[in-house]
């Protein structure tokens, strides 16, 4: 620690000389002292002896008085003259810790602060210190007044050592603190619309997903500025460590945007393990696509995904649902609630799965019809399904249709069977609007 305030290139000469020289240097006064009470002294020179110990005590003791001012002195003097190179995360002891914060506005370093430094000058070990005035924490001391000892000094290379100088956070990083602070209000405030995230702020406000409390306002944030960093945000839901509340949080986020990148990063979604995430990428594509049909979806890829979807038995396509209510809250897509409701999430899913690829808004006219108990509207919706699913499609979804039609059927044309589907439309609305008066008054 004593080596501190020395430059560089003296420090090198005197190490050796002190540690070594001074070292021998001392043992052989020791012994000579020694020698010459043995000599001098009585026959038992023990009383000699201790009162030479008691004086060299003293004079130990008055020259370690002088020793913590001489330090601090000198460290001063090569902070002053920039002779010293200091890092504040190198710093493990109060003086020199307090020392070069006191003077780091007056040393025209860079404001630049590598990391928030620990290791508690006034707590305990690993509590945050901030450097003066910077409103963070405690004050090591109060910052001087530049006086002539302070003169600039000629401006050094960027990029060098003795220009990493600590000092207070920017803006930004203590938003990145306020943000990982866990207080409510003061996050919610950063997540407002007065606020927008930049690139940096982006990774730290994904995690908030999980939060319940804060999840809908992380949302509307990210939401904000998705088109922006749908890098990030697709890295994010592809991660598979990534907390699952947050992969199966974050698909909402992309809803907003209009851009092929975040077409690709849902259709990678689209093959995450859990359904909860697979439903929201579903979702999120149909937002898009709704709002730009023009980007590119891949019909033989939507097809792959809905025939996998569709080769899970009864027991877990009926089981399948999302965990929370924030997750299946509807965002007027595809279908109605009560329509989601009846037919279940498993088929809600593969109708929007087939809506990036079909025409829309017959296929949602025939996923209506479904759900009505009208024999002849079903009839006519599945007659519609029949004929534009392929194949492979259909007899992997027919299964969970309840096809309770007579076998023997004519074949009609595909134009009139949607024809029918259509004029339908109506008819299928009211049939719905009185089932669900019906499940009001059961309840």
């Amino acid at each position: 620690m004593f080596y501190t305030p020395i430059p560089s290139d003296e420090k090198r000469a005197a190490k050796s000389l002190i540690d070594v020289g001074f070292d021998r240097l001392g043992e052989a006064a020791g012994g000579g002292l020694i020698r010459l009470a043995l000599m001098a002294g009585p026959a038992d020179p023990t009383i000699g002896l201790l009162w030479g110990a008691i004086l060299c005590s003293l004079a130990a003791i008055g020259a370690a008085s002088r020793l913590s001012r001489d330090y601090v002195k000198t460290l001063e003097r090569g902070l002053r003259r920039r002779a010293v190179e200091l890092d504040a995360e190198h710093i493990t002891d109060r003086t020199t810790r307090t020392t070069f914060f006191r003077l780091a506005p007056l040393t025209g370093g860079r404001t630049r602060l590598d990391r928030t430094v620990t290791a508690g000058m006034d707590g305990a070990p690993g509590t945050p210190v901030a450097p003066p005035g910077s409103g963070l924490g405690p004050s090591p001391g109060p910052t001087p007044t530049p006086g002539p000892a302070a003169a600039p000094y000629p401006p050094r290379a960027a990029g060098s050592r003795r220009d990493r100088v600590a000092v207070a956070p920017d803006a930004e990083t203590l938003k990145i603190i306020a943000l990982r602070s866990r207080n409510l209000d003061e996050v919610r405030r950063l997540l407002g619309p007065d606020e927008r995230l930049t690139a940096s702020l982006v990774p730290h406000v994904v995690p908030l997903l999980a939060w319940d409390p804060l999840a809908s306002d992380a949302i509307t944030a990210l939401r904000q500025v998705a088109e922006t960093h749908v890098g990030q945000l697709v890295d994010a839901l592809v991660d598979p460590t990534q907390d699952f509340t947050i992969r199966r949080r974050l698909p909402k986020v992309f809803s907003t945007c209009l851009s092929q990148r975040a077409v690709d990063g849902l259709l990678l979604g689209l093959d995450d393990k859990r359904f909860e995430v697979r439903f929201q990428c579903a979702r999120s594509l149909a937002a898009i696509h709704d709002k730009n049909p023009a980007v590119r979806i891949d019909e033989a890829r939507v097809f792959e995904i809905v025939q996998a979807e569709t080769k899970v038995g009864r027991p877990v396509w009926e089981s399948q649902r999302l965990l929370h209510q924030l997750d299946d809250r509807d965002d007027g897509l595809f279908v109605d609630e009560f329509v989601k409701d009846r037919a279940g999430r498993s088929l809600a899913h593969v109708f929007t799965l087939l809506s990036l690829v079909l025409p829309t808004e017959p296929l949602r006219i025939a996923f209506r019809g479904l759900q009505t108990d009208d024999p002849g509207l079903r009839g006519t919706a599945l007659e519609y399904l029949e004929g534009v699913l392929p194949a492979r499609i259909r007899n992997g979804l027919w299964p969970f249709l309840d096809d309770a039609r007579p076998r023997a059927t004519p074949a009609r044309a595909r134009e009139d069977i949607l024809a029918d589907l259509l004029r339908s439309n109506q008819s299928i609305a009211f049939n719905l609007e009185e089932l669900k008066r019906r499940g009001a008054g059961t309840t």
